[in-house]
This record gives C-alpha cells, structure tokens and sequence, in this order.
C-alpha cells in the first residue's frame, strides 16, 4: 500500500517541538544556576532536590519530559512504518 508521509509537514512539527524543547532547556539552565547561586551544592544530591524550594525545578522537568516524549514519538513510529513496510515488500 502507497501512502503519504507528509514529510515536510513531520518536519516542520518536529522542528517546532524541537525549539520548544530548547527554551525549556534553557528555562532549566536559568534554573540551576539560581539554585546553584545561593548554594554550591544544592543539586548534587537528589536528597535536596526532593526539597519544597525545589517544586518549580520538578514541575519544569515533568514539562521536560512530556515535551520531549512528544517529540520522540513521530520519529519512533515513522521508523517502526518505515521497517513495517521494508520487510513488507
């Protein structure tokens, strides 16, 4: 069976997920480095991190994570099509 891939509409919603994911990084970063500011060791341990003053870093990371689910989920099942199909023909 012959179908579309919509190759650059994947591309063009994989790129935008992909930005997305770089201002959360980045959101990160601005993040560690205020909690590093105040304390030099506040995220070697995740004893710390499992602190209350720590909720805005764990909520950033559950954003992370979704988002970045997001994100590998297209790639992961255009592959698993992509094989489907090779072993199909």
């Amino acid at each position: 069976m012959i179908y579309r891939r919509f190759g650059y509409l994947q591309a063009v919603l994989l790129l935008e997920k992909q930005d997305d994911l770089r201002c959360l990084e980045s959101a990160l970063d601005r993040l560690n480095k205020s909690y590093v500011n105040k304390d030099e060791t506040a995220l070697m341990s995740r004893h710390n991190i499992e602190e209350p003053e720590f909720a805005a870093r764990k909520e950033l990371l559950q954003k992370i994570e979704t988002k970045f689910n997001e994100y590998c989920m297209p790639v992961s099942s255009d592959l698993v099509g992509y094989l489907y199909t090779e072993h199909d023909v």
